[in-house]
């Protein structure tokens, strides 16, 4: 379901990072995340599992599920009632209906609320990391999310090579793939015939890049630098975020419309040094622009605090700030003649802040539980929390 930005297990996974192991794992984590007004609720379990074959292959995989249930704000039509009474979507229930569109109505009937729905999401991702004779590392990847109505296949390849024999710096290169498809519902739908009202799937392919360099400065400092590149094609538009056509003259709700191809790039550049022997900094700033016209700018600062033996303390704080897409409006009479149309506030000018506490305690030497709380914020009224409680066992 798109009407929620992706908080995927992947997301969860990242959320609750923690320094590489060089040993067999199972991670078992839950994540609680919740919204401002109830608007978005996911419950996600998710399960990690890190394997070496001997000292030439290294076998990751992990497998998730979200539990979503909410709200999200869009246009709508205060008149319009399904024969049904339900959302057309077998797992969500609608409110009123983000499928309220498509007629001439009053300017009194164009509504702005909380659209309800729910939906679950599965993922599950494998990947082989192989070691060359010269130590040289290639990794192959596939991965898998699937929604009710969303559906994202994907597969990457990636190759390191070290410059050094004492691998001291290295290049590394990634792609990915992902052939991904989504199924809209047609009632009244620009995008396909509004004449039958039937379930139409619209597609994505999307082809992501990336080249890094890193190297050790010296026996307590590391940077990294990265340039990336993403070209995203095909039905690239939110089905469940409407807009208001000619609200001076003749309103409609419609839903919005983006364009069918996106082209971005960026670059990133990261530092870590170790300030003493129990406490790690990372600093990293990453900067994106694409040609929808978004420029995104993010700061981001970590701290790795060994407190004891045993306990382990991390804290993370990042910045984000963002330009709007050139087709986006939040106002309701905005739209008339343009192609392109969102208000969508995740394409709008933004800033964001997120704040985040851990601790990993080394119960035994083979069980490391863990607890992370987050806070995020947005300057357009958006704010949320989230709590993981994870165990790793390492073997």
């Amino acid at each position: 379901m798109q009407i929620v930005p992706k908080f995927s297990t992947l997301t969860a996974a990242l959320l609750f990072a923690s320094t590489l192991q060089a040993q067999d794992f199972i991670n078992v984590q839950m994540l609680y995340y919740d919204e401002n007004d109830e608007s978005t609720t996911v419950v996600s379990p998710f399960i990690e599992l890190g394997l070496d074959f001997g000292v030439d292959y290294t076998l990751h995989a992990s497998l998730g599920m979200d539990a979503i249930t909410g709200a999200s704000e869009t246009y709508y039509d205060k008149s319009y009632v399904p024969s049904s009474g339900a959302s057309p979507y077998r797992e969500s229930v609608s409110k009123p209906s983000a499928y309220a569109r498509g007629k001439v109505i009053a300017q009194k009937d164009v509504g702005y609320g909380l659209v309800d729905y729910r939906d679950y999401r599965y993922s599950g991702e494998v990947s082989l990391t192989q070691r060359l004779v010269n130590r040289d590392e290639v990794t192959y990847g596939f991965s898998y999310n699937n929604e009710y109505d969303y559906h994202i296949p994907e597969i990457s390849f990636g190759y390191k090579h070290w410059l050094d024999s004492a691998k001291n710096s290295s290049l590394e290169g990634s792609v990915a793939y992902q052939m991904a498809w989504v199924l809209i519902w047609c009632r009244n739908n620009d995008f396909c015939d509004a004449g039958s009202g039937a379930s139409e799937i619209f597609y994505q392919h999307n082809i992501f890049g990336q080249l890094s360099y890193g190297r050790v400065l010296d026996t307590k400092s590391q940077m990294q630098l990265t340039l990336f590149y993403n070209d995203e094609n095909g039905f690239l538009s939110n089905p469940y975020k409407n807009i208001v056509r000619d609200y001076n003259t003749a309103p409609r709700i419609t839903n919005e419309r983006r364009p069918d191809n996106r082209q971005g790039y960026g670059a990133k550049i990261a530092y870590q040094r170790a300030v003493s022997g129990k406490t790690i900094l990372h600093g990293s700033y990453r900067y994106y622009h694409d040609d929808w016209k978004l420029d995104g700018h993010t700061f981001q600062g970590k701290i790795y605090y060994d407190y004891s033996e045993k306990v382990k303390l991390e804290g993370r704080l990042r910045y984000h700030t963002q330009s709007s897409a050139y087709f986006y409006s939040a106002r309701k009479d905005y739209f008339t003649d343009q192609k392109y149309a969102s208000s969508d506030y995740r394409l709008g000018s933004l800033q964001s802040y997120f704040v985040q506490a851990g601790v990993r305690y080394r119960l035994s030497k083979d069980l490391e539980p863990a607890f992370y709380w987050s806070y995020y914020s947005q300057d357009n009224g958006l704010h949320a929390f989230s709590l993981i409680i994870g165990e790793k066992y390492l073997f």
